[in-house]
């Protein structure tokens, strides 16, 4: 008896079946890793087992009482520690930026604690006189606005500062938030700490 040869398109269709059927297994192969690298607990072998295992013969379900109390969840920690202490950051601007631009922001504390003070001092370089500095300083649960007054320099080029009673945690949201105006322009900008 002499095989018969399969037509060319039986054989591209069995070529794509068996190829299909490798990728396939390939799939199911690494989908199976990643599975057990996100969850190491789980185990084939108790899964076998239990679809294995008989069930009791009386088919009775007693529940019963948890023996401990539940875990609490745990508090949301910050996303990363700051800085301790004063800390200074330095500005630069582009040809676009308008308005009085701040060159330095000093932070005293950065970290501050509860019922501590913050005091808060900008340097800030305008070409037209500045008419008022604002600071919103944004925590986890308000914001407070410090109107910063000039403390040394002048209108031009002075170091505005202002300071707040700290009455709030900062673990989760932390910024300031700029308004400085000059008689021309604005500079209103965020700074995020957290």
């Amino acid at each position: 008896m002499d095989p018969t040869p399969l037509p060319a398109r039986d054989r591209s269709s069995l070529f794509t079946n068996l190829l299909l059927i490798f990728l396939l297994l390939i799939a199911l192969g690494l989908g199976g890793y990643y599975y057990h690298l996100l969850h190491p607990e789980f185990s084939i072998s108790s899964v076998v087992q239990s679809l294995v295992s008989t069930a009791p013969e009386d088919n009775s379900l007693t529940l019963t009482a948890p023996t401990t109390a539940p875990t609490p969840l745990p508090e949301k920690k910050p996303p990363y520690i700051l800085p301790t202490g004063a800390q200074t950051y330095r500005f630069s601007h582009g040809a676009d930026v308008t308005g009085p631009k701040p060159q330095l922001v000093t932070i005293d504390p950065l970290d501050p604690q509860p019922g501590s003070t913050q005091t808060i001092s900008v340097v800030i370089h305008s070409t037209s006189a500045v008419q008022s500095a604002v600071v919103i300083v944004g925590t986890d649960h308000q914001e407070k606005t410090l109107n910063l007054k000039l403390s040394s320099g002048d209108s031009l080029k002075g170091t505005y500062q202002g300071s707040w009673p700290v009455d709030d945690t900062y673990s989760q949201k932390y910024f300031l938030h700029y308004l400085l105006k000059s008689k021309t322009d604005t500079f209103d900008n965020t700074m995020y700490l957290r």
